[in-house]
């Protein structure tokens, strides 16, 4: 007799799975609810301070992003943070970095990447769209987290038996099929992924996945021996 149950390996994979797409939600949630939220405050409470380095000069974003000899470590964007006693969001200065304007005569050049600078301030570092978008995120994350855990225990206690008698166990369904109710065996996927399926003279299909359960092997050196491969 060969027994064919839950393969430990396959679970611990696929709840390692949705234990990680489980956290991804959190993540998702945890951006748009609190970390984005707060990166568009912490940018309101530095735009005066902003405003005061645009006055005094012209400020294209390569000048908002350099340093000085004197404060190596520092340059006007995050002193216009410190001065807010806000931290600086790190999207803020990539997405500064990243500015582009078409080239021109070096005044006109200037004014249109501080101009271009002057409009990112003024907008949030995330749109509330984007906020939004992360809760839309966090529920699709979240159903297929549940998908894989429901995958498990979809199979947990199941069994497949194969004996003189035929096929048993709660993988077959609540009636033994005898081996004369086998109709038609398809081998074409065991060699390559370990699946062999059966369809029985009521027309039912069963697939066998000897990924999914343990032993399964198992049973498909029973089947084969009352039907051997042509």
């Amino acid at each position: 007799m060969a027994t064919a149950t839950l393969n430990h390996e396959y679970a611990w994979r696929l709840g390692a799975v949705g234990l990680l797409l489980l956290g991804l939600s959190a993540w998702s949630v945890y951006d748009g609810a609190v970390a984005w939220p707060r990166a568009n405050r912490q940018l309101e409470a530095a735009r005066p301070f902003l405003a005061a380095f645009s006055d005094k000069s012209i400020m294209t974003p390569e000048a908002w992003l350099s340093s000085s000899e004197d404060l190596p470590d520092s340059f006007p964007l995050k002193q216009a943070f410190d001065l807010a006693e806000a931290p600086l969001p790190r999207k803020l200065v990539q997405e500064l970095s990243e500015i582009t304007h078409p080239e021109g005569n070096e005044p006109e050049y200037r004014r249109a990447r501080a101009k271009a600078a002057d409009e990112l301030f003024a907008r949030d570092v995330y749109p509330a769209g984007k906020c939004k978008g992360q809760y839309v995120q966090a529920a699709v994350l979240f159903i297929l987290c549940c998908l894989s855990f429901r995958a498990i225990l979809s199979k947990r206690g199941t069994v497949y038996i194969a004996d003189d008698a035929g096929l048993s166990g709660s993988g077959f369904g609540n009636a033994p099929i005898p081996w004369g109710d086998v109709r038609d065996i398809d081998w074409s996927r065991w060699d390559t992924k370990g699946i062999v399926a059966l369809t029985t003279v009521s027309g039912a299909r069963h697939v066998l996945d000897g990924w999914h359960f343990r032993g399964m092997r198992d049973i498909a050196a029973e089947i084969e021996r009352h039907f051997p491969r042509r």
